[in-house]
């Protein structure tokens, strides 16, 4: 195991937009080794993500890159974040879809930890204007039928920035005001940040996200793939013409979260180490000045680098071999 940084930016070439984190991509093949996650030496605020992929450290003129070199077996390439959809659309934030075992899995708050039940899924509107969510419809990768796990929202109006929350439902109680696909909450659900909250009110166990493989869709009323969220290699495969398509580890502990509409779906324990937020945008933990290490190199060497928790742009980082 070894340890990469992640800043809070996006990298484009070496230059980083400010509020968009981002992270190691891993590339598919027995043998194909590339660089990524690019770090901007001007930039701050860096913390640590765990992989098993050995890590490489370079210089550049253009700045300092801290590259994770990957040899893997099945992964594939994370593209960089597509642009959130536009107006009048909602946006998917967060998904609950592997509910953690024991009663940290309890995410719809009812006492009760549930496989099916706890599972969710948060939508934001990221517009300067409302919106209404009429007929939209969350499903997951099952054509129309009795495997089909399916919410179609009521007529209900979403004020900029405010959220929606949509549990499974499966033998829920979930406490607070709570709507159904036929009518919307009265009010927002203070137990979940304000946001308004749904219940599929699923009656069968099955009918819900697979850990391994599986895809969220969310369609507009006019049927149209707006979003597509998928893990593994869902079968049948998710619409390939949806306005964005994000792919996310299967096996996460936890939900998968973004941080901004426009960011990439990570895991919520990376973030600030809680295992979910329905209803609210989590804020990244403070991190500690640590010294990032790799066991090995594509080269065979072991190499460590320091990185302050401040890192000035007059102090280039340090690298020893």
């Amino acid at each position: 195991m070894c340890l990469v940084a992640v800043a809070g930016a996006a990298a484009t070439a070496g230059a980083m937009a400010p509020g968009v984190p981002f992270f190691a991509t891993f590339f598919r093949g027995p043998d194909i080794v590339e660089c990524c996650s690019i770090a901007d030496d001007r930039k701050r605020d860096f913390r640590l993500m765990k992989t098993d992929a050995p890590t490489s450290v370079v210089n550049s003129r253009n700045g300092f890159f801290l590259c994770a070199l990957v040899v893997a077996f099945g992964w594939r390439a994370l593209p960089a974040p597509a642009a959130p959809p536009p107006f009048p659309h909602p946006v998917i934030m967060e998904v609950l879809f592997n509910v953690p075992m024991g009663p940290d899995g309890d995410a719809n708050q009812d006492g009760v930890r549930d496989a099916t039940g706890d599972e969710f899924i948060e939508l934001m509107n990221h517009h300067n204007r409302p919106i209404n969510l009429a007929g939209y419809v969350l499903t997951d990768r099952h054509e129309e039928g009795p495997r089909q796990m399916r919410f179609e929202f009521p007529d209900v109006e979403l004020a900029p920035g405010a959220i929606a929350v949509v549990f499974n439902g499966h033998r829920a109680a979930i406490p607070g005001p709570i709507g159904t696909s036929d009518a919307a909450p009265d009010r927002g659900n203070d137990r979940f940040g304000g946001a308004l909250v749904f219940s599929m009110e699923i009656a069968s166990r099955a009918r819900a996200l697979a850990n391994a493989a599986d895809a969220l869709i969310l369609r507009a009323p006019d049927g149209r793939a707006v979003e597509v969220v998928f893990w593994g290699s869902p079968d049948p495969a998710p619409p390939a013409d949806a306005m964005r398509t994000s792919e996310v580890p299967s096996r996460v502990r936890g939900s998968v979260q973004r941080l901004t509409p426009d960011g990439d779906l990570i895991p919520h324990d990376q973030i600030d180490g809680a295992l979910f937020s329905p209803g609210v945008i989590p804020r990244p933990a403070p991190q500690s000045p640590d010294t990032l290490e790799s066991r090995e190199s594509r080269s065979g060497r072991e190499s460590r680098v320091a990185i302050p928790a401040d890192h000035p742009e007059e102090a280039p980082p340090r690298r020893e071999e």
